[in-house]
């Protein structure tokens, strides 16, 4: 990457993109207005393959490991646990939630990404869940490279 001296754009494999408020390199900019973010979502280089390096067979891929969902989201006491609990989720329901998320997992749906100078990108998305009613929930996940499948970082309620 090169700062090309326009406050805060960057040229990068022949794209370019702007520092955003907080300080994360976003969009493409080729008339001088963000265009998603720095990862290319939707877009093409023109090779055939999407910015973020994401495929038709990864883009609704996503890890979930079960110590988070046991440690976090479905162990009584834990800040969200309730959360879930709330709408029909028991302690023991491990394999359910993460089929739940796993199935309503949508990277076109991603909002609020922010990429770091060294690539991580956070991305959140909401999503129904529930057993006995479906209540909206912001799951929070992160790319490690831009090759990398996300990962579940946190997830709560969210009206």
């Amino acid at each position: 990457m090169t700062e090309d001296g326009e406050g805060g754009i960057i040229e990068e494999r022949g794209r370019h993109y702007i520092k955003g408020e907080h300080g994360y390199f976003m969009g493409s900019v080729s008339d001088g207005k963000p265009k998603g973010s720095a990862s290319g979502i939707g877009g093409s280089d023109g090779g055939g393959t999407t910015d973020n390096m994401l495929t038709k067979e990864t883009e609704n891929k996503c890890e979930i490991i079960d110590k988070k969902i046991n440690s976090f989201c479905l162990l009584p006491g834990a800040k969200h646990a309730e959360d879930f609990f709330d709408v029909g989720y028991k302690p023991g329901d491990t394999d359910l939630l993460r089929n739940d998320m796993s199935n309503a997992f949508d990277y076109k749906k991603a909002v609020d990404k922010k990429i770091s100078s060294d690539n991580v990108e956070k991305f959140s998305i909401f999503m129904d869940l529930g057993v006995s009613q479906k209540k909206r929930f912001r799951t929070v996940w992160q790319k490690d490279t831009p090759e990398s499948i996300p990962r579940l970082i946190t997830a709560h309620r969210e009206d």
